[in-house]
């Protein structure tokens, strides 16, 4: 069980390219459109960093349709500004059970942004 005192949340598999970084939130790649559908009823939120030319509307359509929150919040290579950060993590807050989906292409902007992220918060280098 986490420090929360939660349960551990389980999430399935939605991207080839997936790691769970925190309790309900896992970095992935691309999304796998039939792996969508394993997450409807959890309440999940989607956090997509692709910009306007990799951005899938039909991603976007799908998700609407299983009723989960999306947000398309596009990083532009390896410069990130603190007000997009104040945006992400105010995305990803303490949702409690709702589990958060922070997804790029490939995962590398992903993995980028968290790692940013959790620096901003105070977090020691070594612990990124």
């Amino acid at each position: 069980e986490p420090a929360s005192g939660r349960a551990a949340l389980t999430l399935p598999t939605v991207s080839t390219a997936q790691l769970a970084v925190r309790d309900g939130v896992v970095l992935a790649g691309e999304l796998d459109p039939a792996a969508l559908d394993a997450l409807e009823g959890t309440g999940a939120v989607i956090v997509d960093l692709t910009t306007g030319a990799e951005a899938a509307s039909t991603e976007r359509d799908r998700i609407a349709a299983l009723g989960l929150e999306y947000h398309n919040l596009p990083v532009y290579g390896p410069i990130l500004e603190r007000d997009h950060l104040r945006e992400l993590a105010a995305l990803l807050g303490d949702r409690g059970d709702v589990p958060v989906i922070l997804h790029c292409a490939t995962g590398n902007r992903a993995a980028m942004v968290w790692a940013a992220l959790e620096l901003d918060r105070g977090e020691p280098l070594e612990s990124v």
